[in-house]
C-alpha cells in the first residue's frame, strides 16, 4: 500500500523547472511537458521513487493485517481519494502486504549494494 510521487517538480508551479525523466515506466501527463521514462534516455534499470506505506508490528494478526489492507485499498481506489492524490503528483498503489514487504526487500538490497561499492558513510 504505498503512494508514488513523481517528484518534487509537481511543487514547482513555474515551467522553468523540468525533470529529464522518471523512473516510472509510462510516461507521465500532469504536466504539459511530458516528462519521459528514464530508460529512454540511457538510464536503464533506474528505480527511485517516493513512497508512503502502512507498517504493524512484528506479530499482528494476519486477519488484522488483512482488514488494513483491504480498507486501505477500498479508500484507494475512491475517486475523490485518488483526485487529491493526483492533485498532489501522487498515484496510490494497493499493494498487498506481501508486494510491499517484497518492496522494502529490495530496496533495501538496492541501496546496500549502493552504499558498499560506493563506501558511502554518515558521518
Amino acid at each position: 500500500m504505498n503512494a508514488r510521487s513523481l517528484s518534487a517538480w509537481h511543487h514547482s508551479p513555474k515551467s522553468d523547472v523540468a525533470p529529464s525523466g522518471t523512473s516510472r515506466d509510462a510516461v507521465s501527463y500532469r504536466r504539459p511537458t511530458a516528462v519521459w521514462p528514464a530508460g529512454e534516455s540511457g538510464l536503464s534499470g533506474l528505480e527511485m521513487t517516493g513512497w508512503f506505506g502502512l507498517m504493524v508490528p512484528a506479530g499482528t494478526p494476519k486477519d488484522v493485517i488483512d482488514k488494513i489492507y483491504a480498507d486501505v485499498a477500498t479508500v484507494l481506489k475512491d475517486p475523490d481519494m485518488q483526485a487529491k492524490l493526483a492533485a498532489q503528483g501522487m498515484t496510490p498503489v494497493a499493494n498487498t502486504p506481501e508486494q510491499f514487504t517484497k518492496q522494502i526487500a529490495d530496496e533495501l538490497q538496492q541501496w546496500g549494494t549502493i552504499v558498499k561499492t560506493r563506501n558511502l558513510q554518515v558521518h
